[in-house]
């Protein structure tokens, strides 16, 4: 079964990349960041929903053809590349060639974190719950293994809690939020590689 998806996954490339580059776009394939934070809640996939929004908007850039990420996560498992954080400006020409991509995107959510504060008087109680993130980000050039681009951004956002006797007003903070806390950070990042590249 393996075998048969690598198969398909081969295919595909070799029908459809042509194709995207006779376009004129750069061909782009984007892998799971690692999560370097102390964040670890939702199991281990900040890395993973940091790729999600960065295919999201580079896609939506218009600059670039993306390879599906789940198809690069199959090829790069099955050639043994699949642990986050094995691509590197020396694994990168390979991978590159494998994929048939021209540029890769890897990084890091280095930090992330949730905190919380409030206070009240008598049966009014506030509260305000803080999400920061900061992700780093590498644009490696597959034919020189060079990093081309090293970018760096942070966001934080607010939820408040609002609670008036047995009325509460609260937002909760979930793994669909981590989303928002990121997307801001990662339409700095793709504003800079659009501008670079």
């Amino acid at each position: 079964m393996r075998r048969s998806k690598f198969v398909f996954v081969l295919l595909f490339i070799v029908i459809f990349v042509p194709l995207a580059h006779s376009q004129g776009k750069m061909r782009v394939a984007v892998v799971d960041f690692e999560n370097k934070s102390t964040w670890h809640w939702w199991g281990d996939r900040l890395g993973e929903a940091a790729a999600d929004v960065f295919v999201t908007d580079l896609m939506e850039s218009g600059e670039f053809t993306l390879l599906e990420r789940e198809k690069v996560e199959a090829i790069l498992i099955e050639q043994d590349f699949g642990a986050t954080g094995r691509v590197t400006p020396q694994t990168a020409a390979k991978i590159g060639k494998l994929l048939g991509v021209d540029l890769i995107l890897t990084g890091s959510v280095s930090q992330f974190s949730v905190s919380s504060t409030g206070g009240g008087i008598s049966r009014i109680r506030v509260g305000v719950t803080t999400g920061k993130v900061t992700l780093q980000a590498r644009l490696v050039n597959t034919t020189t293994g060079e990093i081309i681009i090293a970018t760096e951004a942070d966001n934080k956002k607010n939820l408040v809690d609002a609670r008036y006797k047995d009325v509460n007003f609260k937002q909760k903070f979930d793994y669909g939020m981590a989303h928002d806390v990121m997307h801001p950070a990662v339409e700095k990042m793709v504003a800079k590689i659009v501008d670079k590249t």
